[in-house]
């Protein structure tokens, strides 16, 4: 009863390509090839590929040949375009034809995240605090730069009320440098 139902499809030279099985036990439907390199595409009117899904368990979203484990693809290369860096392919966004971006939204008195984390805690932020209109940006954890919506920038600076100008550095109780303007080029003049 595992698998009581299933469907198989093939043809004379290949009669295991594909199937569709329902797993009673677990209210599961599974949709597979059963070949290696094989993919699976999702189909919308006039035969268009909407959705793939490749061998590599990679997902093309408008992309017939995915770059990454989710590639959204608005408006396909004519001419091949750049290819994703390796360490960078998780999440490909992709609009040959024009602009191309991401949207994250959140209520009014909310923020929207982007997180880098370890198998600890998140450890790097970027926030945008929707309640204050501000953009603050985490380190190890902590709050390092703030630029709020009257476009005061604060680094290691939170409270609004200290900055007063356009840029506020605060050191603490570090008598070392705020600020060091430095030029590696050694042959001045």
């Amino acid at each position: 009863d595992e698998y009581a139902q299933q469907i198989y499809f093939g043809s004379a030279s290949d009669p295991g390509g594909a199937r569709i099985r329902w797993k009673h036990d677990a209210n599961l439907m599974t949709i597979e090839t059963l070949n290696g390199g094989d993919s699976i595409s999702i189909q919308t009117a006039d035969s268009v590929e909407a959705i793939r899904i490749d061998s590599s368990q990679n997902v093309g979203i408008g992309e017939p040949n995915p770059e990454g484990a989710l590639h959204i693809n608005t408006a396909l290369a004519t001419t091949g375009g750049a290819a994703p860096h390796a360490n960078h392919d998780e999440l490909v966004l992709e609009n040959y034809a024009g602009h191309g971006g991401m949207t994250i939204i959140s209520g009014t008195t909310y923020s929207g995240y982007i997180a880098f984390s370890d198998n600890e805690v998140s450890r790097g932020t970027i926030e945008y605090s929707h309640y204050s209109n501000a953009m603050m940006f985490y380190t190890a954890a902590v709050e390092r730069i703030r630029i709020t919506s009257a476009g005061l920038v604060g680094i290691n600076e939170t409270l609004n009320a200290n900055m007063t100008i356009g840029l506020t550095i605060n050191q603490a109780a570090n008598d070392d440098e705020a600020l060091a303007l430095k030029s590696s080029d050694v042959t001045h003049g």
